[in-house]
């Protein structure tokens, strides 16, 4: 058999590996559930098989299988569209929105991570493809090819990781007190409660964190709205809500109170949700 057929299958394999070892069981970033699971396993075994047809296209001179690639290239943009669409449409339905800039931070992962599938296939077979007749062993080449491929999938993984809150803030757990009918978590006020009774429960069920920020990026980050919302849409899904969920950022410190009636109460929990929070692409981009 051709040893380019086998060069494509390398090629096929690595990049569909790169794509699944980003399919990690996590509702933030990631598809859960059976069918979401399903249509990014599917999009990237597409995305890496065509990379991997690329230089053998071009060695056998079917400029019409390069053209088919250019269009599915484009397809592959409206993964992300597909993504920002069905986000948007799910707002209405959450206690606590992802707010547009957490959408359009998950959205352009979906998209960008069907890229690294597509240039792992590249590098592993096209690699393999060229160093074939300068080897002159097929077996060689092949190895050599997934070395390259490998070495490619680690290095855009490691470039596209993302930091998180805790790469910048301190989160500490935090005691809630009413003064009057104010509200505070810790020295930060967080809002009004008239009722006693909910005064009462608050105190009963609530918990509440303060997220100190270590240096100047985290004061940018948790300057940010979007990042808060993404912290409290975070923290929600976890724990789930019973009744309250609030943000409120101190002027004077930068240090952000988040206050929260969960249904699953566990103060371990939302420290971590918290610390595990993504920085978003905004936030990022303030940095640099």
């Amino acid at each position: 058999m051709d040893p380019l057929f086998w060069f494509v299958i390398l090629g096929t394999v690595l990049g569909l590996t790169v794509r699944l070892s980003f399919l990690q069981a996590d509702f933030r970033r990631y598809p859960t559930t059976p069918n979401g699971l399903l249509i990014q396993v599917t999009v990237g075994a597409i995305a890496a098989t065509m990379g991997a047809v690329t230089i053998p296209a071009l060695i056998a001179k079917n400029y019409v299988a390069v053209t088919f690639l250019a269009l599915a290239i484009q397809q592959l943009r409206q993964v992300r569209t597909a993504e920002q669409n069905s986000l948007k449409n799910l707002e209405g339905t959450e206690f606590a929105p992802r707010g547009s800039a957490y959408v359009d931070e998950i959205a352009k992962g979906f998209e960008a991570r069907n890229y690294l599938a597509l240039i792992v296939g590249l590098a592993t077979t096209g690699s393999a493809t060229l160093l074939r007749s300068a080897l002159g062993d097929p077996v060689l080449a092949g190895t050599v090819g997934v070395a390259l491929g490998a070495l490619a999938g680690t290095a855009l993984r490691r470039y596209s990781q993302v930091k998180s809150v805790g790469d910048v803030a301190e989160i500490i757990e935090a005691p809630i007190s009413f003064k009057g009918y104010d509200l505070f978590v810790g020295d930060v006020y967080v809002m009004n409660i008239g009722l006693q009774a909910t005064r009462d429960h608050i105190n009963e069920q609530g918990l509440a964190v303060i997220i100190k920020p270590r240096n100047i990026d985290g004061q940018v980050s948790l300057a940010s709205a979007g990042q808060r919302r993404a912290i409290m849409s975070d923290v929600s899904r976890v724990l789930g809500t019973e009744r309250y969920i609030r943000t409120r950022r101190d002027f004077d410190t930068d240090e952000v109170a988040l206050l929260i009636v969960p249904i699953r109460k566990d103060k371990g929990l939302v420290l971590e949700t918290v610390k595990e929070t993504p920085l978003l692409e905004v936030v990022r981009r303030a940095h640099s």
